[in-house]
């Protein structure tokens, strides 16, 4: 091939891909949009929660661990939405993202993990005996009941809690959790209405 050819084939024009009809536009800007959308609604959803967690912060009122878990985990599912809209909309330029979210999981998920509560004691708690020191062990809103009725003096139902021991026992027993973790592995965590299937049927 001559020099004047070889100049030629550096500057010629690619093809240009064939022309899109106007429905086949309409429909792919109507399936960016949406993507845009969720981007969005969750980029807003994980400030509210970052706002909201900041005010926690200056004291402006009581919260517990059961508040930074679950706000944790609110951020976590908005900031995976965040970066799943993200590769959907600009494939392969944000593939980073997935891993980088995940190592920011597994170092944030040690300190939100729950005190370990011994294997021992009882199974079944009378709410006369439960105080919020015992939130690990019957969950903290059986835990804040018992309290209220203990500070302010009212009269709360006489009833009882399931102890994570007694729990755990179940469990062990009916072997569930084996049952739970084949379900949650089978299961796309990433499709939010296959979430709400596997959250229902457990």
């Amino acid at each position: 091939m001559g020099v004047v050819e070889r100049l030629t084939s550096l500057f010629r024009k690619s093809p240009r891909p064939e022309p899109q009809s106007p429905d086949e536009l309409r429909l792919a800007f109507r399936g960016r949009y949406h993507l845009f959308k969720l981007l969005l609604n969750a980029n807003n959803k994980a400030l509210d929660l970052m706002a909201e967690m900041e005010e926690a912060l200056k004291g402006a009122w009581p919260f517990g661990m059961s508040f930074v878990r679950s706000r944790c985990t609110s951020v976590s599912t908005s900031v995976f939405q965040i970066v799943k809209n993200l590769t959907d909309l600009a494939p392969g330029k944000y593939n980073a993202l997935f891993p980088r979210f995940k190592e920011i999981q597994t170092k944030i998920n040690p300190h939100l993990r729950p005190a370990e509560v011994s294997q021992g004691g009882a199974l079944v708690r009378s709410l006369r005996e439960v105080d919020k020191s015992m939130a690990d062990q019957v969950g903290s809103k059986m835990a804040s009941l018992a309290e209220i009725g203990r500070q302010v003096d009212f009269r709360i139902p006489a009833g009882f809690a399931i102890t994570a021991t007694g729990y755990g026992l179940f469990m062990d027993h009916s072997d569930l959790q084996a049952e739970i973790d084949r379900r949650i592995q089978s299961t796309n965590v990433g499709q939010l209405d296959q979430l709400f299937s596997l959250s229902a049927s457990i």
